[in-house]
């Protein structure tokens, strides 16, 4: 029997982490850092715009810092506590959902959630730039944690409910760079170094290189959206998390259709039909798609939400701690 909360706790502790390691690849892509060197040269007020507008904290940007360089920009990603996205709170709220199914968890994951949490705390309380070298130890980190999780976890509910947070969390952050890509009606800068970082974004310039040569934005975008053997691929994510919810689905006694998992189906079906010629001609009708795309993820959030984290409660209230949470078992509302 899985409960409502803790199928909360996990899919959150996933897409926390999952959207903690992709802002690393972004913010190095987009501010052009890397670990051998710091930023590699000047960035314009576009990029900063690009990078904000991707992670989805510009308007807070904007209200709160009308100029600032590059550094002010990094720790208001990175290290800002008052922002829900940015690096630090991203963790913390991967660590918080971790606590609460702390006795479900394996010593492994817990133990590197609880190494990223505290090697993110030390950097922020460090004087001086951000060191860049600290990226790719939360990237390395949550490899481990992927891993350990694969290896070390039953196949069971709790395991497929896992799977779908970094799914679907996978699935927002491509449509978020691809929409950034295409931010003002055309593709800003030299087209080839825009491409080679958006595949950096993604972690995809190695996969891309084994099918295809040059750096074709077309072909790039096309790998992005349709290829179905990476990974990171929105139609890759999109049928995969489908596959997560459904292995869920079957388990629970219920006649009573899944709406979030017919929601998903038709999400994969929409990213399957684009038939753009991913070109600066069509970055209206690209960055309309992905919008719609971004709002179809959030509905199947508030779906997923209704349908399985929370419940009307048949029986007893059960006080479990401070926040007198329902002892709900997941699935019920069906």
């Amino acid at each position: 029997m899985l409960l409502s909360r803790t199928a909360h706790c996990m899919y959150w502790l996933n897409r926390y982490l999952e959207r903690a390691e992709n802002q690393t690849r972004l913010i190095e892509s987009h501010l052009g850092a890397n670990v051998e060197g710091g930023l590699k040269g000047e960035k314009d007020s576009a990029e900063f715009l690009r990078l904000l507008t991707v992670t989805g904290d510009l308007s807070a940007y904007q209200e709160r810092v009308m100029q600032g360089e590059d550094l002010d920009v990094l720790r208001f990603t990175v290290f800002d506590r008052t922002m829900p996205n940015s690096l630090l709170s991203c963790i913390i709220k991967a660590r918080d959902n971790a606590k609460q199914i702390r006795d479900l968890l394996t010593t492994d994951l817990w133990e590197i959630v609880n190494h990223i949490y505290w090697m993110v705390e030390k950097a922020d309380g460090e004087s001086g730039d951000i060191p860049f070298a600290l990226f790719k130890e939360i990237r390395q980190s949550y490899c481990r944690f992927v891993g350990a999780l694969d290896t070390g976890f039953f196949r069971d509910e709790l395991w497929h409910v896992a799977r779908l947070g970094q799914l679907i969390e996978r699935a927002d952050h491509v449509s978020r760079i691809l929409d950034g890509f295409y931010m003002g009606g055309s593709w800003l800068g030299n087209e080839e170094e825009r491409a080679l970082d958006l595949l950096k974004s993604c972690d995809a310039v190695e996969m891309y290189r084994r099918v295809h040569r040059g750096l074709v934005p077309k072909q790039i975008l096309l790998f992005l959206a349709h290829n179905l053997a990476f990974p990171r691929s929105l139609r890759y994510c999109l049928s995969e998390a489908e596959k997560a919810l459904l292995a869920v689905v079957e388990q629970m006694d219920s006649e009573t259709q899944c709406e979030s998992l017919q929601l998903l189906n038709h999400l994969e079906f929409l990213v399957q039909k684009w038939n753009f010629r991913w070109s600066g001609e069509d970055a209206p009708r690209i960055q309309e798609a992905m919008d719609t795309l971004q709002k179809g993820i959030n509905s199947f959030d508030r779906k997923l939400y209704e349908e399985f984290f929370y419940a009307p409660f048949i029986g007893t209230e059960v006080s479990l701690d401070v926040n007198t949470e329902l002892l709900v078992v997941w699935g019920a509302a069906q």
